[in-house]
Order: structure tokens, then sequence, then C-alpha cells
């Protein structure tokens, strides 16, 4: 079980680091990385994404935007990735999120993106009013498939729902309760 310290807006494990409400300068970053390391078209499959755009979402009030970060050596910090949880209302003041995602390549790693999604997953369940987080995947990116069945996800597959690459494809629709994992969690 993932031993996590609770600060704040900072959540900690080891030498790993989830910092809430990411600001507009490290968004950029994120950008600008997701650019350099061609991860736009894997993340933002359905239609281009410019930096105006991406900023933009993810500077939005509701929405909360994660930073993943390893200690470096003294007191530097490597920037891993980034999530984003954006809020939907269920109705009758119940609350689902969409939550994405994105880890720089060097960083995708097990060693890496499950602490830092367990992190970011801990902390919109500690913080906000949520009772379901959900996410989409199309069908092809079969790594992304096995990393939110090792979260714990559950889902179910939409046969032509989507498009990856400019091809009509399959979607895998994925959902975690607050109850399921804190179950999860429990059990360790």
């Amino acid at each position: 079980m993932l031993e996590i310290k609770k600060q704040g807006k900072v959540y900690t494990s080891g030498e790993l680091i989830v910092a809430a409400n990411l600001p507009q300068a490290w968004v950029e970053v994120a950008w600008e990385r997701m650019a350099r390391e061609n991860l736009l078209d894997v993340v933002f499959y359905e239609e281009a994404c410019d930096r105006s755009w991406f900023i933009k979402q993810h500077l939005l009030p509701e929405c909360t935007v994660f930073g993943c970060f390893e200690k470096g050596l003294d007191t530097d910090v490597n920037f891993c990735g980034w999530g984003r949880v954006s809020p939907y209302s269920m109705g009758r003041g119940h609350w689902k999120g969409e939550i994405s995602v994105c880890f720089f390549r060097e960083y995708q790693r097990r060693q890496f993106t499950l602490p830092f999604a367990t992190m970011m997953i801990e902390w919109t369940f500690d913080n906000l009013v949520l009772k379901c987080l959900f996410g989409s995947t199309p069908e092809p990116n079969v790594p992304m498939l096995k990393f939110i069945k090792a979260l714990g996800f559950e889902g179910t597959r939409v046969p032509c729902f989507t498009t990856w690459k400019g091809e009509p494809c399959g979607i895998f629709l994925s959902w975690m309760t607050k109850e399921r994992w804190k179950t999860i969690h429990e059990k360790g």
C-alpha cells in the first residue's frame, strides 16, 4: 500500500510529489513538454490541441490541475506530468468529475505513474465533493487501458465511439466511485 503524506494541496510519497492547483507557468510548461514529446495527439485524440486552448481549459476555475514532480538533487524537482479533474453535476447536489492524466515519456513507468495517479485520486476524493471519477480511453491505447485497470477502475467498451489517429475506434469508458476507492485502499 502506498504511504501518502497529506499536507494541504500537496501530497507526497517518498520522493514523489503531487500538487493541486498548478499555476499558469507550470501549465504552459506542460503543454510545451507534451508538444516536444509528441504527446498532444495521444492525450487529445479527437481534435487538435493548440497552446492557447490548452492553457485556457486548464485554468478554468472549476477545474483542478495537478502537477506531478520527483524530488531531485538538493532542492530541485523534476516535472513528471500533470492531471486534471473537471467536475460535472449529476443533479441534486451530487457531483462527478472527468479525470485525465499525462506523464512525460521518461516517467511513463509504473513506479511513477501509479503513485502519481493514486495521489491525485486520493486528493480529489479527500478535497472535492465528487462521488465518482470517470474517463475515456480509445481502445488502441493499450498502455492506458492496462494503467486504469491497475488503478482499479471499472468500465465498459463502447464500439465506434471516437477516433484514434484519424480512424474510428471503440472507447473504454471507465469510472471509480469514492466508495470503491476507499474499499480498495482500506484493504491495501
